[in-house]
């Protein structure tokens, strides 16, 4: 969660209080639907009322922030870093179970005091109908792929920790998170098709 390094907002204590005062000029810019989601469970946990503005990427929604057109934005890692470093956007928060590696200076959302913990994740999916020795094949190539210590360390700064599990275990994951989420959506008013 980042706002304008110019901003008189240091802290996600200091954002909801201004929220909270504003109510009708704090927003948020957000490029997706899992990052809209991570901003509205922010909203619920902490009763901070703002707006989203969506925009078509992660870097024209970091861009909103810098420009001062929005107040905040939660984005990945990889997306805000450089614009952290270089002191466009500070950083309030990561809605990581820890702290970043590459970011220690800056608290997870629990430790700054909003309820918030976000993990996203990618995933590689086959048809329905991919005979299951070949699915099998494909799923030991990819956590190959996904454990390489190189592959490890180029994705490391962009924020991502590979974890490469079985197709059982994402499943358990993906159906937890499709819960979790969707109430998330529901209490938001937001639609989720399947």
């Amino acid at each position: 969660m980042v706002v304008n390094a110019s901003s008189p907002i240091k802290s996600v204590a200091d954002l909801v209080a201004y929220a909270k005062a504003n109510a009708d000029k704090t927003n948020y810019s957000s490029s997706s639907a899992s990052f809209q989601l991570v901003t509205e469970l922010f909203k619920q946990t902490t009763g901070a009322p703002m707006q989203i503005i969506p925009y078509k990427s992660a870097n024209e929604s970091v861009l909103a922030v810098i420009s001062g057109q929005v107040t905040t934005t939660i984005a990945d890692a990889g997306s805000v870093y450089n614009q952290i470093k270089s002191g466009t956007v500070r950083a309030l928060a990561v809605a990581a179970p820890k702290r970043l590696d590459d970011l220690p200076d800056v608290p997870t959302m629990k430790e700054a005091g909003a309820d918030v913990d976000a993990i996203l994740w990618s995933g590689i999916f086959a048809p329905r109908a991919t005979p299951p020795a070949i699915a099998r094949k494909l799923e030991a190539a990819f956590i190959k792929i996904a454990r390489d210590p190189d592959v490890t360390a180029r994705l490391k700064p962009l924020g991502v920790e590979v974890v490469g599990s079985s197709t059982e275990e994402f499943s358990r994951v993906l159906a937890a998170d499709l819960a979790r989420w969707g109430d998330v959506a529901k209490s938001a008013n937001i639609r989720v098709e399947q």
